[in-house]
């Protein structure tokens, strides 16, 4: 519960302020009740910017840019900003009306992954607020799951302008660093950081001091349409297949950097390489700034193009094609020669068929044995963060480390048993699942992680499905 929640905002107006919707590295968005109309309304504070310790000019340019900028920035899926002001003189808050809805990061950590049709829609929305802060005062740089809101009527606002920060200012800060912090940022932003690796070594993802040049140069880099083409093409694959293409641990930004630089993102769940939608996400990522579409509108406008149905066939018949009026049909004489040798024809086509079937039938139990064989990497996450877990491994337990976690190598047909691991120690029930029964994510796997609490014990529960069995949607950490 934050410092916030249950307090009176006096402004021009009164606002109640309640629970917090989402807490993010720097902003945390409350709902709140503007009391003289009794109506819901919403405040994003920036009441994580003192936590990180930021320098003092990179404070007040964001103090300034959200109390005094971001309400007078007005056009189609930009918040609508009704007051502003301060807790202090380092935490500026906004009020604002949104539609009824959820961030797009709260939809997709629920498990509603969007199909493409949506997110060309979502798209199309965030695009054109780019273009309306980039015309009003200057690029937003951060369309990231946290920062967009979806409603319930398919309304898409796009918050945070001003609070997004740059690539030196996390470099200098004093605070915990988090993904979230650096996971917009495009890879040109990290490629000065560490020379190409020696044969057989691979990179750290450390970021270094750089200088004020330096730092001026990479800025120049960021505020690019490109690079925002970049977090949109992030933005479309996190909706997409449910999570970032490279940051997969919220408190390892090191090893998300290093992902950037380094690895290619797994295949897309439900459009596999060489497909239209996957080819223009891969242009949009791609680590070349020269690559990528030079604007968020032209990315949109081709994704859009991607999931757009192909045209049906013209079912008219040309007049000069249709075929002529039937007449009197012809009179065929068919000799005992000829019937026999249709009789062995279609003899020879009933065995070829049959044999055919018989490949068929043993090629299907071929793959299917194959598939229970093969081995796979297993993707654990939880609605609740930094979830403890161990393997049952016959009578021991071996701790797998927090959530999300990764199981590497493990046969699809050979069953896994997990527990949870309360602060105070205590183990939940063990929990058995096969890996061939989970959402293939294409180079893993996939399962999240319920919990539930019985009589004061952990009890962990998981589905690979949509349904659920009485868990609590992101419930607390045991």
């Amino acid at each position: 519960m934050s410092e916030l929640t249950g307090n009176q905002i006096e402004l021009d107006h009164s606002y109640v302020v309640g629970d917090p919707v989402h807490t993010g590295g720097l902003a945390t968005l409350y709902e709140a009740t503007w009391t003289v109309f009794d109506q819901p309304v919403y405040v994003r504070a920036c009441d994580g910017l003192p936590r990180l310790r930021l320098r003092y000019r990179t404070q007040t340019r964001i103090r300034e840019t959200v109390e005094e900028k971001v309400g007078r920035i007005r056009g189609p899926h930009l918040p609508d900003v009704i007051d502003a002001g301060h807790q202090d003189e380092t935490r500026p808050f906004l009020v604002m009306r949104l539609p009824k809805g959820a961030l797009l990061s709260r939809r997709v950590n629920a498990r509603q992954r969007m199909d493409a049709e949506p997110v060309a829609t979502m798209l199309d929305a965030v695009a054109t607020a780019l273009d309306g802060y980039r015309d009003a005062e200057g690029p937003h740089r951060g369309p990231t799951p946290d920062r967009v809101w979806v409603g319930d009527d398919g309304d898409v606002v796009l918050l945070g302008y001003g609070e997004v920060l740059y690539r030196d200012d996390t470099l200098t800060m004093s605070g915990p660093a988090e993904s979230a912090h650096v996971w917009h940022l495009p890879p040109e932003s990290f490629a000065r950081d560490e020379p190409e690796p020696e044969p057989g070594q691979t990179r750290t993802g450390r970021l270094r001091a750089i200088s004020a040049s330096e730092a001026s140069a990479v800025r120049a880099l960021e505020d690019d349409p490109r690079a925002e083409v970049y977090s949109l093409g992030c933005l479309a694959y996190f909706a997409l297949n449910g999570h970032h293409p490279f940051f997969l641990d919220a408190r390892d930004p090191g090893a998300g950097i290093a992902a950037t630089l380094r690895d290619d993102s797994l295949e897309l769940r439900d459009h596999p390489d060489g497909s239209p939608v996957a080819e223009v996400l891969a242009q949009a990522m791609s680590r070349d700034p020269d690559e990528r579409f030079a604007t968020p509108r032209a990315f949109a406008d081709a994704f859009a193009a991607a999931v757009a149905p192909a045209p049906a066939p013209d079912e008219a018949v040309a007049e000069d094609e249709a075929p002529e009026a039937a007449g009197p049909s012809p009179v065929v004489a068919i000799d005992d020669e000829a019937t026999d040798k249709v009789v062995r024809d279609l003899t020879a086509a009933v065995w070829l068929w049959r044999f055919a079937a018989l490949v068929l039938i043993v090629g299907v139990a071929g793959a299917i044995v194959f598939q229970r064989m093969r081995s796979t990497t297993i993707v654990v996450t939880s609605g609740a963060s930094d979830v403890v877990l161990e393997e049952v491994i016959g009578h021991t337990a071996e701790s797998r480390g927090q959530t999300p976690v990764l199981l590497r190598g493990r046969p699809s047909g050979q069953p896994i048993t997990l527990q949870v691991v309360g602060p105070d120690g205590t183990r939940g029930e063990p929990w058995s699942f096969l890996p061939a029964e989970l959402e293939d994510l294409g180079r893993c796997r996939g399962i999240d992680l319920h919990l539930a609490f019985d009589d004061g014990t952990v009890r962990s529960d998981s589905s690979d499905s949509g349904e659920d069995d009485g868990a609590d949607e992101g419930s607390g950490a045991p």
